[in-house]
């Protein structure tokens, strides 16, 4: 089982780092702190990047963040900007799209939650899909620090977790390990 082989690598890892998605919920993110922001050095990672020409930012509705939770992510895991792995990361979980693997360290086995059909999904030791906004509720913080509610409009699939119940699963010990 996928949940079970992840949790052996992050058993298993002596240097792990993750990147946390800045389209998690504030539930999805404190549920990360709190049950493996201290096995992982965590990076902020924004999934959604401009396109080129478009416009950023307007004085009333556009703003130059297209991820709707960085504010909540840079709380928690305090922002240190591009990524730097540590010379022996040997593992590293990637939270969302928007990463380009060939910037992961080499020789590093990746733990991939993601939602949908991407060519990095096969380049995963371990590739995990996870529910979209429109699949979950929750509440992101704006960039001013305003707390808003999401519903669910969709079920989701069978196939398919939250990321929320995801790292409390991924927290418990490996079947047959302590």
């Amino acid at each position: 089982m996928a949940i079970d082989h992840a949790r052996r690598l992050i058993g298993a890892a002596r240097h792990p780092a993750a990147l946390v998605s800045t389209w998690g919920s504030n539930e999805e993110l404190e549920t990360f702190k709190a049950r493996l922001g201290e096995v992982f050095h965590c990076f902020v990672k924004r999934d959604g990047q401009p396109e080129e020409g478009e416009r950023i930012e307007d004085d009333l509705l556009i703003r130059a963040d297209k991820n709707p939770n960085t504010a909540k992510a840079r709380e928690l895991f305090h922002d240190s900007g591009e990524p730097t792995f540590h010379d022996g990361t040997d593992l590293v979980l990637v939270w969302g799209e928007g990463f380009d693997f060939a910037k992961l360290p080499r020789g590093a086995q990746v733990i991939f939650l993601n939602s949908y059909l991407q060519p990095e999904n096969g380049h995963a030791d371990v590739f995990l899909p996870i529910s979209i906004q429109t699949e979950r509720s929750g509440h992101y913080t704006n960039f001013q620090g305003t707390v808003s509610a999401f519903e669910a409009c969709f079920a989701k699939n069978d196939t398919v977790v939250d990321a929320e119940a995801l790292f409390v699963a991924l927290a418990a010990p490996a079947r047959g390990h302590p």
